[in-house]
């Protein structure tokens, strides 16, 4: 009897040990994944910052010297800093003013030959992209002039020498019709060394403008909004004879490449008469070379003047004419 109580309660004991054993085992050996979730950030908690960048002015649009091709034309973006104009520009003439056809002067007392470098007035004239009908006109060119071919010399080139000498002697105080060899020498060196100047006024400023082989203009053919195109930001308008059409201009200023001007129109540029678009590189030069024998006089609120109407008639006289147009095939 003791000794089956002794066996029961030794299989007793062991049984217990060996339940306890087991649960220990399987309690260390088995990672249980937690099914509680893990606690969310509160407003107190300090999230990863993710950087941010601020654009700055220039990134908000385009920026100036950005191009844009469209229809084989490649547009600019242009800031005109003498007014404060942003807008995308294609370059339309880049043609002189006046040839120089003949012999030069050295700066000597002598005289040397004539070349494309030496004609006067270099005119630029941009056309701003949105014109309507702007890429019907390819380019308005212009037809060098034979050099050192001498006289008989265009009847153009006749009557813009003969404004512009007659400037120069007035200020000169030499009497014309005709100037000793000496002074037309001196005449013919001034233009070539940029010593003739007009002071001209618009809207009660005063410019200076000195033409020479390095000054001439820079015109802008800007889109007619009639919130910009005001009398407030000076423009004024004017029409042309025979054919009614408005245009807006205004003088911007005078920097070291010369006249600096802006023109807009109420049609599209396809519809002009050729008379029309070979005016526009000429207007705003032949504006203010007309003075006869003034000096600083007031061209506000001029039109289609005497001298222009005569420059844009001479030009189709040669033959080719000197200003061509080129539309688009």
């Amino acid at each position: 009897m003791k000794l089956h109580l002794y066996i029961a309660f030794y299989l007793f004991f062991a049984l217990l040990f060996a339940s306890c054993a087991t649960s220990s085992i399987s309690t260390t050996s088995t990672v249980v994944p937690s099914a509680t979730p893990q606690p969310t950030q509160t407003a107190t908690s300090t999230p990863t910052q993710t950087p941010t960048i601020t654009p700055t002015a220039t990134e908000a649009g385009p920026k100036e010297g950005d191009q844009i091709t469209e229809n084989g034309y490649t547009y600019t973006y242009t800031f005109i800093p003498e007014s404060g104009y942003y807008g995308w520009f294609r370059t339309l003439a880049t043609i002189p003013l006046e040839d120089w056809t003949f012999w030069i002067p050295d700066g000597n007392g002598g005289y040397k030959h004539s070349t494309a470098s030496n004609d006067l007035g270099p005119t630029n004239v941009l056309v701003e992209k949105g014109v309507p009908r702007e890429q019907t006109i390819e380019a308005i060119t212009h037809t060098e002039l034979p050099k050192n071919v001498g006289y008989p010399v265009s009847r153009y080139i006749q009557e813009l020498d003969t404004d512009m000498s007659r400037h120069y002697f007035h200020v000169y105080g030499i009497q014309l019709p005709i100037p000793s060899n000496a002074q037309s020498y001196a005449y013919n060196s001034d233009l070539q060394n940029g010593k003739i100047s007009y002071t001209f006024t618009v809207n009660s400023k005063k410019y200076t403008w000195y033409i020479s082989p390095q000054s001439g203009a820079t015109i802008y053919i800007l889109n007619y909004d009639k919130n910009t195109i005001t009398q407030d930001n000076g423009f004024w308008e004017w029409s042309d004879m025979p054919w009614k059409t408005n245009f807006w201009v205004a003088f911007w200023g005078v920097d070291s490449h010369g006249i600096v001007g802006a023109i807009s129109l109420d049609k599209p540029l396809d519809q002009l008469d050729p008379f029309e678009i070979r005016m526009l590189p000429l207007w705003h030069e032949a504006v203010v070379i007309d003075d006869d024998e003034q000096d600083n006089s007031d061209i506000s609120n001029v039109g289609f003047n005497g001298l222009l109407q005569r420059l844009v008639q001479d030009v189709t006289a040669v033959k080719p004419p000197l200003i061509e147009i080129q539309y688009q095939k």
